[in-house]
């Protein structure tokens, strides 16, 4: 049974791992991203995003040899992070398979969230997961992250609908034909 292994480590991961104020927070916006890693050396960013925010992601690795690029949530980050400190050993990472790419040179993609997360974009340079990119020195990574917001909200749509509405219904007033008596 995998199921009890797999709970314990996240409720241990989510105990032990670094806490989440250490992640740098991306707000709203585009964030030009240059950072060089050492060989064993991550960077990560927390990204809170609400259902329908927009992601979009352009790095590449502008130095040195492959890198690993992760879009993750945060109990799986924690995991990692916990595995990376030594307090665990699990080297398989939770990521969202299109968002995230091993052993390459940049990514490029655009994530629209269905429901309201906190993600983690992780760029690695570290040997601490399976099929990852082996470090051969530093990386330096450059691009830039926007983080869009949702402006059709539940809100926004209802407010639309009703400005049509009576659009439709003023120009039926004006187009109605008068009785004649």
């Amino acid at each position: 049974m995998h199921a009890p292994k797999i709970l314990a480590v996240i409720v241990l991961a989510v105990l032990l791992a670094p806490s989440v104020a250490a992640l740098t927070e991306l707000d709203y916006g585009t964030h030009d991203i240059s950072v060089t890693l050492q060989s064993g050396q991550d960077a990560a960013y927390l990204v809170p995003m609400k259902a329908g925010d927009r992601l979009i992601v352009d790095l590449a690795v502008t130095s040195g040899g492959p890198a690993d690029f992760y879009l993750t949530n945060i109990t799986a980050y924690n995991v990692y992070a916990a595995s990376v400190s030594g307090s665990l050993n699990f080297p398989s990472l939770y990521y969202l398979g299109g968002q995230s790419s091993e052993n390459c040179q940049g990514i490029v993609y655009t994530y629209d969230s269905l429901i309201a997360n906190d993600y983690v974009l992780l760029m690695d340079n570290t040997a601490n997961t399976e099929a990852g990119a082996a470090p051969v020195g530093p990386v330096t990574i450059t691009g830039t992250i926007t983080v869009e917001r949702n402006v059709w909200t539940l809100v926004n749509i209802i407010i639309t609908i009703l400005i049509i509405i009576c659009i439709i219904l003023f120009m039926l007033y004006l187009r109605w034909p008068e009785k004649k008596a």
